[in-house]
């Protein structure tokens, strides 16, 4: 969970896809912990102006990612669902 608040962006982004896909194919063992960063990671603001423009470019990658994830992820079963907005 480390990976996903690393200062190299394209660290935090390999990790936000891999971790989002370990989630969608059910391969945690506990994932509410990780959804939990993934809302975090989402709404954390990052100031544009002190990160490099590839750094900002990954960063809206990042939030897309995210975005995707909490899109796909409750349509899978209604039980997903159910349980993320508990």
């Amino acid at each position: 969970m480390k990976m996903l608040r690393d200062s190299d962006f394209n660290i935090r982004l390999l990790a936000t896809e891999g971790f989002c896909k370990l989630l969608i194919c059910e391969r945690m063992q506990s994932p509410w912990d990780f959804i939990a960063r993934l809302i975090l990671l989402n709404f954390e603001k990052v100031k544009n102006e002190d990160l490099s423009p590839r750094q900002a470019g990954l960063s809206i990658k990042i939030k897309k990612t995210i975005e995707e994830f909490f899109t796909h992820f409750p349509r899978l079963a209604n039980s997903r669902c159910i349980e993320l907005f508990e």
